[in-house]
């Protein structure tokens, strides 16, 4: 690039060669040929510059240049993936190429595939299918602590859909609460069943991943071992996911404190409500406001309570409006205060 730009701004005049039929004095021709020489280099700068100006307008390549390593590597600089037209490459084309685009990863060599620098800078700007291919195709190819430096850069790497790369990290990783935790809002703060199942007994890990999750996987509560359960965590867990109640134990399903936290996230977490949680009136109607349907699991005589009726009106009237539509219980209840 440098020799390149250097030549286009140099001071040059053309210059007119005479083509001598005798020519008996050596110092003219050896002027003759450096002439020549400096001649076709010059040339060769334009023909490349003007090159790669058509291609930053119209994508196109100049298929007199395709092994010429200067066009090369001027031009994977604009667009990595034009490496796969290009019939000439070193290691800084390569490197240049992923780095412009990580995808061009598919179209170096393959010694340069295995060359940690070039898998680093493809890391950070290649998309899904390319990143499984690098955690894939890297395994047994360098060390762990180098994996682990290739998977942080694919951590800031915004193209890249973490959750398809998962069968391809090393299971090891995930027993890293730290890496779990880096991990975590990079998938949305969704806790899959990967990031706790090394931790299903470790009560301090499980509670901090649960502090910094939105939602977690289904079978999370199934999977955390007897003995972990505490007040602490069960109320982490009912505050995200109100109906994963259903899974605690029963001395914690019975706490008023869980029951309505998990209704606030939850309402229809009110079935799962031992007698007398289901006639709370603070529960039931915070129950109701986060889920019509809650309706449903209210003590008898609340039901028939103007007040109460009121309040859902009042709280979640477009939810009620359908529900009552729907059910001919519902509709009955409000019926009798209309």
């Amino acid at each position: 690039m440098t020799q390149i730009e250097s030549a286009l701004t140099e001071d040059y005049r053309p210059v007119k060669l005479l083509l001598l039929d005798h020519c008996h004095d050596d110092r003219e021709n050896n002027l003759h040929q450096k002439l020549t020489l400096k001649l076709r280099q010059s040339d060769r700068i334009v023909l490349i510059y003007k090159a790669v100006e058509r291609f930053k307008k119209h994508r196109k390549v100049d298929e007199r240049l395709v092994r010429d390593l200067d066009y090369g590597l001027l031009v994977v600089q604009i667009e990595g993936t034009v490496l796969r037209k290009l019939r000439n490459q070193d290691r800084e084309v390569a490197l240049a190429a992923v780095e412009q685009n990580g995808n061009s990863y598919s179209y170096i060599k393959g010694a340069f595939q295995k060359d940690l620098e070039c898998v680093r800078r493809a890391a950070s700007t290649c998309g899904n299918r390319i990143g499984m291919r690098i955690l894939n195709q890297t395994k047994n190819l360098f060390t762990d602590e180098e994996r682990m430096g290739v998977m942080k850069l694919m951590l800031e790497n915004s193209r890249l859909n973490l959750v398809y790369l998962f069968r391809y990290m090393s299971p090891d990783w995930f027993k890293s609460l730290e890496f779990c935790m880096e991990l975590l809002p990079k998938v949305g703060n969704h806790l899959f069943s990967v990031f706790f199942d090394s931790f299903r007994g470790n009560r301090d890990a499980l509670l901090q991943l649960l502090r910094n999750c939105t939602t977690f996987d289904n079978n999370f509560p199934q999977l955390v071992e007897k003995h972990v359960w505490d007040k602490e965590l069960v109320l982490e867990m009912v505050s995200r996911v109100g109906i994963s109640i259903e899974h605690v134990p029963r001395n914690l399903q019975a706490d008023r404190d869980v029951i309505l936290t998990a209704v606030k996230n939850d309402g229809r977490a009110l079935m799962f409500a031992h007698p007398p949680h289901n006639a709370d009136f603070e529960i039931v109607t915070n129950a109701v406001k986060s889920n019509a349907r809650a309706f449903f699991y209210v003590d008898n005589e609340l039901k028939s309570s103007k007040k109460f009726i009121e309040i859902c009106m009042r709280e979640n009237l477009d939810d009620f409006i359908i529900l009552r539509k729907c059910d001919f219980e519902v509709d009955n209840a409000f019926k009798k205060f209309e």
